[in-house]
């Protein structure tokens, strides 16, 4: 996932100056972060066999998560209206997801074709 969310990075605030490798460590050192925090977060969850606490870990997931992110980015990129750091947040999370479904569907297309030349 950390090449699809550089590339939704990189195209979204292309004008901060920051290169393609400056994206991934970024998004490399945000990602090992959310990795341990979501194996927390899985660890108390796997705890408890309520579906409604399930439900709750799911809920406080997200809400820990998706802030973290953003503002982790608008710490890095420093955005000069806040509104403009929010709409390129939404943005980097678009291109990121168009770039996971072409690198998938590009996978997928050479996986057939492999299996068809067999």
């Amino acid at each position: 996932m950390i090449i699809p969310v550089t590339i939704g990075s990189y195209l979204a605030y292309f004008r901060s100056g920051y290169n393609f490798a400056e994206h991934l460590v970024l998004n490399a050192y945000l990602t090992g972060q959310l990795v341990i925090a979501d194996i927390i977060l899985m660890a108390l969850r796997s705890t408890s066999l309520d579906e409604n606490h399930k439900i709750a870990f799911h809920l406080i997931e997200f809400f820990l998560k998706y802030p973290y992110w953003i503002l982790t980015y608008w710490g890095f990129f420093k955005p000069s209206k806040w509104y403009w750091g929010v709409i390129q947040f939404i943005l980097s999370q678009i291109f990121a997801s168009i770039a996971l479904y072409l690198l998938l569907f590009g996978a997928s297309f050479v996986l057939l074709k492999l299996k068809g030349s067999h």
